[in-house]
């Protein structure tokens, strides 16, 4: 994606900061997911089959 021979403009420092945040972002996305799915990897089985698991619910009315 670099190109060595590009021309640095006033804006590289913005889009450096865009960047750290779009990645501090996705960290923070994969780290809400995991702990979801590593206890059962299939979370429609959970809607399907009852149980009393309090991160479903929570993740449920975040969605909407």
């Amino acid at each position: 994606m670099d190109h060595p021979n590009k021309i640095p403009h006033g804006n590289d420092e913005k889009k450096k900061e865009h960047e750290k945040q779009v990645e501090q972002s996705k960290t923070h996305r994969t780290r809400e997911k995991n702990p979801i799915k590593e206890p059962e990897p299939k979370p429609k089985n959970e809607f399907e089959v009852p149980k009393p698991i309090p991160r479903m619910s929570r993740q449920g009315t975040s969605r909407g």
